[in-house]
């Protein structure tokens, strides 16, 4: 927020400022993983790999739960998230190059086939 003032740029039609960081500026992806790193690397059942998130569990109810408390500091602190690519209470997941169950996580065999 303080740096809005530092995007103004003027044209013919007027005077305008980014109020969010624009496509294609180099450090985006950067800061957004700095971003998602703060509001949530300290929440219980929570594990991030860049800027894609895994929310694990014991049981349903705890996954629910854990998945309340994502969303509740995603809005508390202004992060997007994309719900197109959000894969609810699955039994098991592909994340960062493994697949994560109920027995702990193991190299994905798409990935490690020859």
């Amino acid at each position: 927020d303080e740096s809005i003032d530092l995007t103004t740029f003027s044209t013919p039609f007027g005077r305008y400022q980014y109020l969010r960081l624009p496509f294609g500026v180099s450090h985006a992806g950067d800061d957004y993983c700095r971003r998602v790193s703060e509001v949530f690397d300290d929440l219980p059942n929570f594990r991030r790999i860049n800027e894609d998130i895994l929310v694990y569990s014991a049981t349903y109810d705890e996954h629910i739960e854990a998945e309340r408390e994502l969303f509740h500091q995603a809005a508390a602190h202004n992060v997007a998230i994309n719900t197109t690519k959000i894969v609810f209470a699955q039994p098991a997941v592909t994340f960062g190059g493994y697949v994560v169950d109920a027995d702990g996580f193991r190299p994905d065999p798409e990935l490690t086939r020859s």
